[in-house]
Order: C-alpha cells, then structure tokens, then sequence
C-alpha cells in the first residue's frame, strides 16, 4: 500500500541508480526487470478488485449452491469474466513502461550504447538538436506511434469488451 503513495517513476530512478552504483551492468533485461517488479501492483489490485465485484455477482453464488468446485468455479466462470479489464489495464501498462524505458534511457539510467533505445537516440540529440534533428524527429515519432499504438489497442479492447 505503501508503494502505491510513492511516484513511480521516482523509484524507477532510484532504483536503477542504485544499480549503477553498484556496478550492475544496464542492459534490457535489468530496465525490464526493474520495471516489472514496481509495475505489478496496480494490476494486482485491479484483479483483486475485479474478482471481488465478480464474486458477489449471482452467478458466483449459484455455483456455490449447487456445489460446483471452486477451481472449476474459478477457471470456467470467473477468469473469462475478469480477463477483460486486465487485458485493457496490460495494454495501457506497455505503453506506460515503453515510456519509462525511454525516459530512464534520455536520463542514462536505462539502456546503455550500443545496445538502441528510443531515449538513448533521443540523449544523444540533446546536446544540439538542431544539427541532430533526425535523432529528435524519427525516434520521437517511433516513440510517439509505439505509445498510440497501445494505447488505441486498450481503448479498442475496452470498446469492444465492455460495449454501453
């Protein structure tokens, strides 16, 4: 609960300083795993809530009463019903760590040369972009599309999922 009041990426960067300091090599795998070990609670409680809203439906009772078994209860009634919302709150948690990845990468937290990162390009134009302006322009856009394309994935998800 405690993380939840602590600003993301905040301890993103603390996180991958520490690593720094400590000589950890800055490759994906460390930014990925940093990223998914402070991005999993918010999805944690989005399921947590979904299957509480779930399970005071009838349908959940009534399974209940007729002694169906939990874990049948569980796979064949519940998961289809809650996959919906994760589905769309995943979409929109790429994005949201695409964008992380590349902001730690701009800051030189993230991904370190020669491996390509859409903010290392863009840290690399910082110094005079009007020289660099390709580095600006192009992974801007790539950027930009990556995090839209997404982003339009979960709002057509949620469209199609829950339709009012």
């Amino acid at each position: 609960m405690i993380r939840l009041c602590f600003p993301t990426f905040l301890l993103l960067l603390i996180l991958m300083s520490i690593l720094k300091d400590r000589k950890f090599e800055q490759s994906i795998l460390v930014v990925i795993a940093v990223i998914g070990l402070t991005g999993w609670i918010g999805l944690t409680f989005l399921v947590r809530g979904e299957v509480l809203k779930q399970r005071a439906l009838p349908y959940i009772q009534s399974c209940e009463v007729v002694g169906i078994s939990a874990w049948r209860t569980m796979t064949v009634h519940l998961l289809p019903n809650i996959t919906g919302p994760i589905l769309i709150s995943f979409t929109f948690g790429v994005a949201g760590a695409i964008l992380s990845e590349s902001g730690l990468s701009f800051l030189g937290f993230g991904v370190q040369p020669p491996t390509a990162s859409w903010g290392g390009l863009l840290r690399q134009a910082f110094d005079n972009p009007l020289e660099y302006w390709h580095l600006t322009l192009f992974p801007g856009i790539a950027l930009f599309i990556a995090v839209l394309a997404f982003n339009f994935t979960g709002e057509g998800l949620r469209k199609a999922l829950f339709p009012r």
